[in-house]
């Protein structure tokens, strides 16, 4: 990574607590946060020449909150060192070396060697100002429009990624976000995420309400080349959650195209938790020969094919352990994606939780998730 990278980090975050440490005394008290994460990895390349690899993330969070009486400053701060053979394979060189899309220059290298790897981002950080109706919150922060589960094209600032192995890590979007209250149960949303680019950045709208038990919502937008319009409702009937999105894309550069996803869940009288979900892509391929891999690395698209079914199966087998089960299937060329894991509370360690699971694939050459190798981790985290 460039020193300028680094130097901009450094810079900013000395910026942002000089500006803390200048305000008023806060109403209610610092309040400090954060954890730290050991995850390890074995699985074997994907890009570049197949090589078995092993990889130790040590990532220490850091999270500080002042609140005033009309005015809230949030920053969470990410140091993580990379350890394993991982660092000398093409995959590893090719991910590191990308450009970062974020707007704010906040993140970067502690250090670059060849058996150690350190980076450093602001993770999170915003300044949110409340009035009696109205909420403005700028800075890098999570933008969540979603309404499903698995699939979420409604979520176009902070997507996520439905083969992602931290699924609660979403890369902040440096934005501004104003919450209007028109009245009960119903808020007007305005977003922009700028970028050095004009063409590039993101702008759009989106209107929640409620009618009897059912939550809608419709957004409006453009997120770099694409223009969107989207429909979001959630519900209950019976014990069962519905969901529903659907999204319509109009590209610059390509012709318009809908997705569509359905979900279902219910939690049993034994606390098991069950999801069911589909997902329809538009902009999808039926001919596996056709898909474009780079698209689903590079997270620009949810899923290469057109027609998917996925889902979820959790419980809390005791108060200390926790197991679940999460798996997608391509319905066009028949590939399957799985993931259990499990969690577990140490008892004799408050807040130490130990973890771990497996993401297998399974397909035939040519299928979507035939192109990706087996994942095997274990991970412990302590938080404070």
């Amino acid at each position: 990574m460039p020193r300028r990278a680094y130097g901009g980090a450094v810079n900013g975050l000395f910026l942002t607590i000089g500006f803390l440490i200048l305000l008023p005394t806060p109403t209610n008290g610092i309040e400090l946060n954060g954890y730290y994460k050991n995850l390890f990895i074995g699985s074997e390349t994907i890009i570049g020449p197949v090589e078995d690899y092993w990889l130790d993330i040590n990532r220490l969070r850091l999270g500080l909150s002042e609140r005033w009486d009309k005015m809230e400053v949030d920053l969470v701060y990410d140091n993580e060192i990379q350890l394993g053979s991982y660092l000398d394979t093409i995959q590893f060189r090719q991910f590191a070396e990308r450009d970062d899309p974020r707007y704010w220059d906040l993140q970067g290298n502690t250090i670059d060697k060849n058996d150690v790897y350190g980076t450093h981002q602001l993770y999170r950080g915003t300044v949110r100002l409340s009035g009696d109706k109205a909420d403005l919150r700028v800075g890098r922060q999570q933008i969540n429009w979603a309404t499903a589960l698995i699939w979420n094209p409604l979520d176009r600032f902070n997507p996520l990624n439905p083969l992602q192995l931290e699924r609660d890590e979403r890369t902040g979007v440096d934005a501004m976000l104003l919450d209007y209250d028109v009245q009960d149960l119903s808020r007007l949303s305005i977003a922009y995420a700028p970028q050095h680019k004009p063409s590039d950045a993101s702008a759009a709208i989106r209107f929640k309400s409620n009618i009897d038990v059912v939550d809608w919502s419709v957004m409006a937008g453009e997120f770099v080349d694409e223009k969107k319009l989207g429909l979001g409702f959630a519900g209950q009937a019976q014990l069962i959650g519905l969901r529903s999105e659907i999204v319509f894309s109009d590209p610059d550069t390509s012709d318009e195209y809908v997705e569509v996803v359905l979900s279902a869940d219910y939690t049993t009288d034994d606390g098991i938790r069950l999801v069911l979900e589909g997902y329809f892509n538009g902009d999808g391929e039926s001919d596996p020969s056709k898909y474009d891999f780079s698209l689903l690395i590079n997270g620009e698209k949810l899923g290469l094919g057109r027609n998917y079914l996925g889902g979820s199966v959790g419980k809390e087998v005791s108060p200390l352990i926790t197991v679940a089960l999460y798996g997608i299937s391509n319905l066009d060329d028949h590939s399957h994606f799985l993931y259990p894991s499990f969690n577990y509370a140490v008892p004799a360690f408050e807040d130490l939780y130990v973890g771990g699971g497996a993401q297998l694939f399974f397909g035939s050459a040519q299928d979507e998730y035939a192109f990706f190798s087996n994942i095997y981790y274990m991970e412990l985290t302590h938080y404070f």
